[in-house]
């Protein structure tokens, strides 16, 4: 099935047509835009597609655990802060 979908349509103006299901193995082909980029930069600005800050929950052995706000970009040290900081005793960290 081929389908042809105007993001910013469903982003600046809710275009549910626009908003199909992805599966895995599926390809999906970005062409080149007909519109110059720096309108559609500024759209896209206007939407919560990139907000100033993000909601994380933080969990596990910190003094204060639980839902955070955060700025965009923030890092792992940064919201183990924000939840107060690491407990005194604790073990070994690990991402998976």
């Amino acid at each position: 099935m081929q389908a042809d979908i105007n993001f910013l349509d469903l982003v600046l103006k809710g275009d549910e047509k626009s908003n199909i299901r992805i599966f895995d193995g599926d390809v999906i082909n970005v062409r080149k835009s007909d519109t110059e980029m720096r309108v559609q930069l500024l759209a896209a600005s206007k939407t919560n597609l990139s907000p100033d800050y993000i909601q994380v929950f933080v969990t596990g052995r910190v003094k204060e655990p639980g839902p955070k706000t955060l700025p965009q970009g923030s890092t792992l040290n940064q919201a183990i802060s924000s939840a107060g900081g690491p407990l005194i005793l604790r073990g070994g960290v690990a991402l998976l």
